[in-house]
């Protein structure tokens, strides 16, 4: 008999045990192991339907594709222990919407939050000094992004992510709404990936700053209709706007502009570059083409047929406009007129040079020593950042990361 209860004991002991293993599917608690050596967080073996995950303080660094195309993580909370998010950690989280980070984070590593498609909202703290190319790329929900207006490497306006001194263009945000995009005339550099996946940009004017296109800059601009390459571009790489399924219009004002092949691969049938043209004939021309979807792809069509292509789309988004009482965006700035390419001197800057301020929301402006005639200046860079809990130091760092470039499986965006 005691041994009969005994055996009894025993199953209802295991039973137990069991229950606190196999939870119910999509608790936040559920049971997972984890990978870690020396500080960093090799991976995390989710459970089936685990949501939220808390990172222990012991975990310094969260390794390279440690939660890559995890299907059901929604939420996960980053101690300030955490120093580094590795490349690929958080790739093609699909479900993820909820990221908790704290001051102490340092490097966002390549491709960190990529493929992320219902990350809506991203705040960076004040003491990350470093994010990786394509970061946040074909995050095509994120439209809330917040950079603590005490972080020294970095400086966000309208969506788009620069370092500090606004030379190098990190991220445009995937999820930004504006649909044309006049680049800042301080940007001599774009970074790979910086464009992936946006939806909404119908035409880029590229900085007369800038003098190579990098590969991937602009590939999978999903939105790209039309693109502005000015005279100081000298060479497009391969796969720079690779596989923007709506682009109908490029205008290379150079022509001595080499395009290297590939640059335009997946594109629509029929796009139209043209070489020789400045800033006032693309803004015309542009609208003489339209994207015609057709079963066997998009075909890029000019005359009569665009032009009713064209009033059709107006027409509907007028009617969205009276829907919703909201205008059309319209670009209004005139540099770049066939003018000669002149870089900006940063050793002996005189007047007004590009960094730090929007002007008419287009060019960049920072007063040299002596001039703050403006005190709503300050007011206006910091208008668009996170209160911060702490006071970083004001430290300056150029951004600066290797990029693993991806294989075609895994940058497809499907």
């Amino acid at each position: 008999m005691k041994r009969g209860i005994s055996i009894v004991l025993a199953v209802l002991a295991a039973a137990a045990a069991l229950l606190v293993l196999f939870v119910e599917p999509g608790h936040p608690e559920a049971e997972s192991s984890m990978d870690i050596e020396n500080g960093v967080l090799v991976k995390y073996a989710i459970s089936d339907g685990m949501t939220q995950v808390t990172i222990p303080s012991t975990v310094t660094e969260i390794g390279a594709g440690a939660f890559r195309e995890d299907t059901t993580l929604e939420t996960i909370d980053i101690p300030g222990s955490v120093k580094k998010i590795g490349n690929n950690a958080f790739y093609g989280c699909e479900s993820l919407k909820n990221v908790k980070l704290q001051d102490g984070l340092e490097v966002i590593g390549d491709n960190a939050f990529a493929m992320c498609s219902t990350l809506s909202t991203f705040a960076v703290p004040s003491t990350v000094t470093e994010i990786g190319n394509g970061a946040f790329a074909g995050d095509v929900a994120l439209n809330h992004f917040y950079l603590d207006q005490n972080n020294a490497y970095f400086f966000l306006n309208e969506n788009v992510l620069y370092n500090l001194n606004s030379t190098r263009l990190v991220q445009y945000i995937p999820g930004r709404q504006d649909e044309d995009f006049v680049m800042p005339f301080s940007v001599s550099v774009v970074e790979p990936y910086a464009f992936w996946g946006s939806e909404h940009m119908k035409t880029a004017y590229v900085s007369n700053q800038v003098t190579e296109i990098e590969s991937y800059t602009f590939c999978n601009a999903a939105g790209l209709e039309a693109a502005y390459i000015p005279n100081s571009v000298t060479l497009i790489n391969i796969s720079a706007f690779r596989d923007c399924r709506n682009l109908k219009y490029v205008a290379i004002e150079s022509e001595d502009c080499t395009v290297l092949e590939g640059a335009f691969k997946g594109c629509p049938e029929g796009l139209v570059i043209e070489y020789g043209v400045d800033k006032t004939a693309f803004r015309t021309k542009a609208s003489g083409f339209a994207v015609k979807k057709t079963t066997s792809g998009n075909l890029v069509v000019s005359g009569n047929e665009a032009k009713q292509l064209n009033k059709d789309t107006d027409d509907e988004e007028q009617e969205e406009d009276e829907t919703d009482g909201t205008k059309a965006s319209v670009v209004n700035t005139t540099w770049g007129v066939k003018s000669s390419y002149t870089p900006v001197d940063r050793e002996n800057p005189k007047g007004l040079i590009g960094a730090g301020k929007i002007a008419a929301g287009s060019a960049f402006i920072i007063p040299t020593d002596g001039y703050y005639e403006d005190e709503s200046t300050t007011e206006e860079v910091s208008g668009n950042t996170v209160s911060p809990d702490n006071v970083s130091e004001n430290v300056v760092s150029e951004h600066s990361a290797s990029f693993e470039v991806l294989d075609d499986s895994s940058v497809s965006g499907q």
